[in-house]
């Protein structure tokens, strides 16, 4: 059995017998699990932990992204639940970003009870597939959401009186396929877990990662196949994309420059980074972070033009963000503040695992983001 470099277990120090609530991410390249618990207002970290698939698939390797099948990724997941001895099981599990759809989109100005029988009709308008393969679930934006410092996106309000003269509202529309929530269900349903909620996982990671809400900000998930982009203003993800470039991209750029195996140049990657000596990998590593950063600098162009305000800061997230040097990289090409995810800052924990935490924290964005939505609903 082989297990990625990020695990630990800590639950005899705290869990106790509290009631406690577990995230799970199950990504293309690991699989993910936080558990944690409340006590006294505050979430505490119980235990973690973080799988890699490529081992129980043929042909495949830590860090490869895999087309896991389900038995796979159910036989990851029971062994993950093991070893990092999970003990609660009300869980919130994420949804693959480029299983959905997120659109803010105008509506008629009505109440909040028209609009949710407006909105199969106007959801055929932006979604583009038959109404009936996708889940939709969707949220009407107070105008006061853009306006005001001390709102949220994550705690629904009471219903909001419809605007007077308000030519539009905004909703925010979500819709997950069918066949990706039957793939997780089908994973879990032979464990012992509960599964309270599905949750596309870019609002988890929003929930762990993401402090300041009132500046609009560029939030970059580097995961193994692929990069996600989302500016979020206020809460709210005004923009999402996508590009085919991710962690397994740069491993495969020092097999190409080095004509290493796959094992080696992975375990390069994760030893050294951009700290990496030879002057040619180097380079061939940077041509797939200057592609990442590129498309980020578009995005905030267009943000910045279209809506007249300025990004305050990129925040990285992901496995491919724990990569050494990336940051770095980060600053020198966007010429804006970048900072690295910290959502293990959301939870107590003991101090001895401070630095652990904040060093591969960011690959655990939205395991402990679902986990914190499952404690606290």
């Amino acid at each position: 059995m082989a297990f990625s470099d990020l695990f630990s277990s800590i639950g005899s120090l705290f869990s106790g017998g509290r009631a406690a609530a577990v995230g799970i991410d199950i990504g293309s390249s690991s699989v993910k699990i936080v558990q944690i618990h409340k006590e006294k207002g505050a979430a505490v970290l119980d235990t973690y932990g973080s799988l890699a698939i490529g081992p129980y698939v043929e042909n495949a390797e830590i860090g490869q992204y895999t087309n896991a099948s389900e038995e796979v990724l159910h036989t990851v997941l029971t062994a993950l639940i093991k070893e990092a001895q999970i003990t609660a099981t009300s869980v919130c599990v994420s949804i693959p970003f480029h299983s959905s759809l997120i659109s803010l989109i105008d509506v008629p100005p009505l109440s909040d009870e028209k609009i949710a029988q407006v909105i199969p009709f106007e959801a055929k308008r932006y979604i583009p597939v038959p109404l009936e393969d996708v889940s939709i679930d969707w949220f009407v934006v107070p105008k006061a959401l853009l306006d005001r410092d001390d709102m949220s996106l994550f705690h629904k309000d009471k219903p909001t009186a419809m605007p007077a003269k308000e030519e539009k509202r905004k909703v925010l529309l979500i819709a997950i396929h069918n066949h990706e929530l039957l793939k997780h269900k089908n994973i879990l349903s032979r464990t012992e877990l509960n599964t309270k909620y599905f949750e596309i996982e870019i609002f988890s990671t929003l929930r762990s990662s993401v402090y300041e809400t009132r500046l609009p900000i560029i939030l970059i998930d580097i995961g193994a196949r692929t990069t996600k982009f989302y500016i979020v203003d206020h809460g709210i993800i005004l923009r999402s994309l996508f590009i085919n470039q991710g962690g397994q991209s740069i491993t495969q750029a020092i097999v190409h420059a080095e004509n290493i195996p796959f094992k080696e140049a992975e375990h390069k990657k994760r030893e050294l980074g951009f700290d990496i000596p030879d002057k040619n990998t180097k380079e061939a590593m940077a041509l797939v972070t200057d592609e990442m950063f590129s498309e980020a600098n578009n995005a905030i162009v267009d943000f910045e033009q279209r809506y007249h305000r300025s990004i305050s800061k990129i925040v990285l997230t992901g496995g491919g963000a724990v990569m050494k040097g990336i940051l770095e990289e980060a600053k020198k090409k966007t010429n804006i503040a970048v900072e690295m995810a910290n959502p293990f800052g959301r939870l107590r924990h003991p101090a001895f695992l401070s630095d652990a935490l904040k060093e591969s924290g960011s690959e655990f964005a939205v395991a402990v983001g679902s986990a914190m939505r499952a404690l606290n609903e």
